[in-house]
């Protein structure tokens, strides 16, 4: 009967992902990488075209594994998104797999069977699947490793060596589950197993630091960008949730070279890429110990925010996708609130394993050193889609045995108290940020605009815009909308939506050099100086703004 229940939920899984593709294929979004996603998508042509060292790119400031794996599957299948995504969806099913094998082993085949089901049918793991980023990529690469030290005899440990040291580049956080695994290695009395996991690591991490040492004269062996994370969820500026930095655009191709620049600005000198990842650590360590109450809630926050159900996004909202795509994800799939709050519980039924323990805590702590995202998040959703298996499966097991008993429904009382408690709007009602999952939405209405607007694709870009400012009025959107309205001739209709820009943001540079130049052609030089002075004075490197003040002082006959 397992094996009949094994084969239907395989097949249930390749038929929703079948269904979820073809409703998909041809959207605008999915054949469009934006942010992070095109990111990794042109640096991957670059290599699938025959960089393969990526020498003018240096030092490497972003994780290059999943760029280099896009890039090995466009050289077998060609350059297409749709190739990539097929293959993300087999790794999917695989990654499901995995989590079955490991809850067999280390626990029981019922639970394996409920941990596949919930990991394979989980909404983003769908979302994540379908997307260029190495979100669904690491749960592959890191379960693997993790199915191999579990069930390893001897090579099986060089390889999961060599997995976690590709997963490094990836995500170097995942160095920290390291020191478990070989101190759970140590404890089964035999130094050849953890000379063979550590030697896979190294195999996989020396050549990165070669290689960046011959580009960039530094020897790092992953990126040089762990300060600048570790500083961005550990500073004065970052108020629980993913803060973006006042000085650095969150554009991944200008993002790190931002803060290079500010290190280098703060420190006097012109700083290398390890130089700005060791000032950025000693930053945020100065905020640290200056303010340890205001850390301790900052960690707080985050703890909060890693326990809870709702998917914080960084530059891809799953919320956006389930709206747009009308696909699949919009069905009543499994979330994060559930999974979390049955593998609560099921962590307590379950027999202890030190591995398993060791990988999740280190999942957590990544996410609390740093900052809480969706997808850095991710990695733990294996471990609780385990644990929410052994919990049903357990359900099950009481109530074959005892049918509706005490005991029974007190389990399930339980489980809906959690899964309420994950579900809880701790955005609003504990942090007082009322119009923050409003603003993630309409964030990425915007990013679709400007995604429209890259494309020529002008009318669509238009309603983006308008979606987003429906959900909630911000300075961005009514600029790039002013901007469509200015060249079609509305002049006045872009004057108030620039107008209307500075009343909520008075500090964008963009949308004061661009009144200015109405003022301008409207002969009003006063108002058009006014603009162009406080948008110079605002950003003094603000090229632009400057030839326009000129201009207008010129005009105004003032030297």
């Amino acid at each position: 009967m397992k094996n009949i229940i094994f084969w239907l939920i395989i097949f249930a899984a390749v038929g929703i992902r079948a269904v979820y593709f073809h409703q998909i294929k041809d959207d605008f979004l999915f054949k469009t990488p934006i942010i992070d996603a095109k990111y990794y998508n042109d640096w991957a042509v670059e290599i699938a075209k025959g960089d393969w060292l990526g020498a003018k790119r240096g030092v490497f400031m972003m994780s290059p594994g999943y760029s280099y794996f896009l890039a090995g599957v466009y050289k077998i299948w060609g350059i297409d998104v749709k190739a990539a995504v097929l293959v993300q969806f087999a790794l999917g099913l695989f990654t499901g797999l995995l989590v079955y094998l490991i809850t067999k082993k280390l626990i029981s085949t019922s639970g394996g069977l409920f941990a596949m089901a919930l990991f394979l049918f989980y909404g983003p793991e769908l979302f994540y699947e379908s997307v260029l980023v190495k979100t669904s990529l690491i749960n592959f690469v890191n379960m693997l490793a993790l199915y191999l030290l579990i069930v390893g005899a001897g090579l099986e440990y060089l390889i999961s060596g060599m997995l976690l040291g590709f997963s490094a580049h990836l995500r170097p956080s995942v160095l920290l589950f390291v020191p478990v695994a070989l101190v759970w290695l140590y404890s089964e009395k035999d130094i050849k197993k953890a000379i063979l996991f550590a030697a896979g690591i190294l195999i996989l991490l020396l050549p990165v630091g070669i290689r960046n040492y011959k580009v960039g004269g530094e020897f790092i062996m992953t990126t040089a960008h762990g300060g600048m994370n570790f500083f961005t969820g550990n500073s004065k500026y970052c108020l629980g949730p993913y803060t973006p930095m006042p000085f650095a655009r969150t554009d991944p191709e200008v993002e790190q070279q931002d803060f290079l620049n500010e290190a280098s600005r703060l420190s006097g000198k012109k700083l290398t890429p390890q130089e700005s990842s060791a000032f950025w650590y000693a930053e945020a360590f100065k905020f640290i110990k200056q303010y340890p109450d205001r850390w301790g809630r900052l960690v707080w926050k985050k703890t909060l925010i890693f326990f809870n159900s709702y998917e914080p996004p960084i530059n891809l909202d799953y919320y956006f996708f389930k709206s747009e795509y009308k696909s699949v994800l919009s069905a009543p799939l499994p979330g994060y609130g559930e999974i979390l709050a049955l593998g609560v519980l099921g962590a307590f039924a379950a027999p202890f394993s030190f591995l398993l323990a060791g990988y999740g805590f280190v999942c957590f702590l990544s996410g609390i050193i740093f900052f809480v995202v969706s997808e850095y998040r991710y990695p733990f959703v294996p471990v609780l889609c385990i644990y929410s298996g052994v919990f049903l499966a357990s359900l099950i097991h009481i109530y074959l045995k005892k049918g509706v008993s005490a005991k029974l429904l007190s389990l399930c009382a339980m489980a809906i108290l959690f899964i309420w408690l994950a579900n809880y709007d701790i955005y609003a009602s504990v942090f007082n940020f009322g119009n923050y999952k409003r603003s993630n939405l309409a964030n990425s209405y915007f990013g679709m605009g400007v995604t429209y607007s890259d494309a020529g694709m002008e009318k669509e870009a238009v309603k983006a815009y308008e979606k987003a400012l429906s959900i909630m009025p911000q300075a961005g959107p009514m600029v790039n909308l002013a901007t469509i309205y200015e060249k079609h001739g509305d002049i006045e209709g872009a004057q108030k939506l620039y107008e209307r820009a500075l009343s909520i943001h008075p500090n964008s540079t963009e949308a004061l050099n661009n009144l200015g130049g109405i003022f301008y052609r409207k002969k009003d030089y006063k108002s058009a100086e006014m603009c162009y002075t406080r948008a110079v004075m605002l950003n003094p490197n603000m090229e632009q703004a400057k030839k326009n003040l000129e201009l207008t002082k010129k005009a105004m006959n003032i030297k």
